[in-house]
């Protein structure tokens, strides 16, 4: 009985974490979208190839940071980063998320991964 307990409650982390993972990127999202109307002409942050989003130094917290976000999320766990690249020019976008409940609907495989994807789409 204990182990079943156990194994609930790792679990229910899991969940929690990945629901805020899911928050996390469509907060970004959200700040993505006004920082692309305050452009003229109107683009994204860009980035030509997918960097970690680790809430200091890299591209997307430091173009959003102070002006269209208070603090740049980060993944609950430290071992980890969300994911940025822009497309297009910079006129499209795809934040990624790494999720742990692998038998999440909203989730994609990705290699080994199973991700959440937020676009501009």
């Amino acid at each position: 009985l204990s182990g079943m307990i156990i194994v609930s409650l790792t679990n229910s982390r899991q969940i929690a974490r990945d629901t805020r993972r899911k928050l996390d990127l469509n907060e970004i999202s959200l700040s993505l979208e006004n920082y692309y109307d305050d452009q003229s002409p109107n683009g994204y942050v860009i980035s030509a190839t997918e960097i970690d989003v680790t809430g200091t130094t890299d591209a997307l917290t430091t173009a959003l940071v102070s002006n269209y976000i208070h603090e740049m999320p980060t993944d609950p766990l430290s071992t980890r980063y969300y994911h940025y690249q822009s497309f297009n020019n910079a006129l499209d976008f795809r934040l990624e998320a790494t999720l742990e409940n692998t038998s999440d609907p909203q989730g994609e495989a990705d290699g080994l991964d199973w991700i959440f994807v937020v676009d501009n789409d």
